[in-house]
């Protein structure tokens, strides 16, 4: 019986010895690391130097500044006398280009005044201004072809001024000399010369006018570069 108990024992000691060494040959088994929280923060973007700002970004801010009413009143004064000196220049090239028409219609006006001159009592200037209308015609005729818009030729002002003249004024000043008043006449006469002297001045102009870029492949090279600088 003492040697049953012995064995007992025996056997319970090599089963505790069997289950520690199982227990040391398992592997520790190691939990993942946890994720780390998520940030609360939020990035912000660098700030940009103004000077390195986008062009565009700069030209809004710049609107946005206090302008002088003084200097803005001169740039657009300035402006203004730009467009009117190029569109002037347009006028002269225009009319430039076409001084031979301009020629034969300051003949044919001349023409038209000189049978008014040389009425010499009320009937010759009675005929004269009857045949005036289709003399007028044929002037209005011409003034046409030259500026069919009627926007382009310099003269065109003086050209209905005339015509009105020759009309009107001209002719009724003759009979008012032809009546017994001297000074009527000059006087038409001499707004009627003015007139065609500043028409002439201004052709005078014109032969002597140049388009944006022309005359430039004339210059010599020194010149051109002169020019430039």
């Amino acid at each position: 019986m003492m040697h049953a108990a012995l064995t007992t024992a025996v056997l319970i000691a090599v089963v505790l010895a069997s289950a520690s060494c199982g227990d040391a040959a398992e592997p520790a088994v190691r939990s993942a690391p946890a994720a780390p929280a998520p940030s609360t923060l939020t990035a912000t973007a660098p700030r940009e130097h103004p000077r390195l700002a986008p062009r565009a970004a700069r030209a809004v801010e710049a609107r946005r500044l206090p302008e002088d009413p003084i200097a803005g009143a001169r740039s657009t004064e300035a402006s203004r006398e730009r467009r009117a000196k190029g569109e002037r220049n347009r006028r002269l090239v225009y009319d430039r280009d076409r001084m031979p028409a301009h020629d034969a219609l300051i003949e044919q006006i001349g023409a038209a005044r000189a049978r008014y001159d040389r009425a010499r009592n009320e009937a010759a200037l009675t005929a004269a201004r009857a045949a005036m209308p289709a003399q007028l015609e044929k002037i209005q005729a011409s003034v046409t072809k030259l500026d069919p818009w009627g926007t382009d030729s310099g003269l065109l002002a003086d050209y209905a001024a005339l015509q009105a003249a020759l009309t009107a004024s001209y002719p009724e000043a003759k009979l008012a000399t032809l009546r017994g008043e001297p000074s009527a006449l000059p006087k038409a006469q001499a707004d009627f010369d003015q007139r065609l002297h500043a028409m002439r001045k201004w052709l005078e102009e014109a032969k002597r006018a140049k388009a944006k870029g022309e005359g430039k492949e004339d210059k010599p090279q020194g010149a051109l570069e002169a020019s430039r600088r």
